[in-house]
């Protein structure tokens, strides 16, 4: 069975997300520019970049971290099997 992630987007060139619009954990894309956000909650809430520069500390608007997105594609393809079998496991143990 497939499973589509649906993640909230923009096609505005330059747009990025603010904290008040992603909840801890929540990915964004903006698809004309290529880049992924995600929203994390360590301490203060910030929007962190999932893009092809390193992580040299905030280098974006209002706190936006880069990051190096290559490095993070097989951790999220983890992340996503670990929840699918978590899901698959309350499937067969639902009364």
């Amino acid at each position: 069975m497939a499973n589509t992630v649906l993640l909230k987007r923009t096609t505005v060139a330059g747009r990025v997300p603010s904290t008040a619009q992603l909840a801890a954990g929540e990915l964004a894309v903006n698809v004309t520019d290529g880049k992924l956000f995600l929203k994390r909650v360590s301490g203060a809430e910030t929007v962190i970049e999932l893009g092809q520069t390193g992580p040299q500390g905030p280098t974006g608007p209002a706190g936006v971290l880069r990051l190096a997105y290559g490095n993070l594609v097989g951790l999220l393809v983890e992340a996503i099997k670990d929840l699918a079998q978590e899901v698959d496991q309350l499937k067969r143990t639902a009364p």
